[in-house]
């Protein structure tokens, strides 16, 4: 028989679509500040605040971006196991339970271990 491990509270986040084909939230875009040439400098435009800069929500915003960042991986790992559509030729993932872990790492960072094919 195997020991029962208790393990504290859980806490999933992150960013989700309202619909399916909505796109997935972004990172702002920063424009760089360019001096005016003619020698009258504008006063630059207020730039949106970076998610990413924020220590409050940069481990969402980059645990999103790992989550996405996993996509190569699984479609790799798929091939590599020859997991590809006969009609198509395109790789699949819809024949194997495949699985990758995040972690957090220093600071806000976030990390994928290596995907592995999930054994029975």
């Amino acid at each position: 028989m195997t020991d029962v491990t208790t393990v504290g509270e859980i806490v999933v986040k992150g960013r989700r679509r309202v619909r399916e084909g909505d796109p997935f939230p972004s990172r702002p875009v920063y424009e760089p500040y360019q001096p005016d040439v003619s020698g009258i400098d504008p006063v630059p435009e207020e730039q949106p605040p970076d998610p990413c800069a924020d220590p409050e929500t940069a481990l969402d915003w980059n645990a999103d971006a790992a989550g996405a960042q996993s996509i190569s991986p699984f479609l790799s790992k798929a091939a590599e196991l020859g997991d590809v559509n006969p009609q198509t030729g395109q790789v699949s993932l819809s024949n194997r339970e495949l699985g990758r872990a995040l972690g957090r790492g220093p600071g806000s960072t976030v990390f994928g271990n290596a995907v592995r094919l999930r054994p029975h």
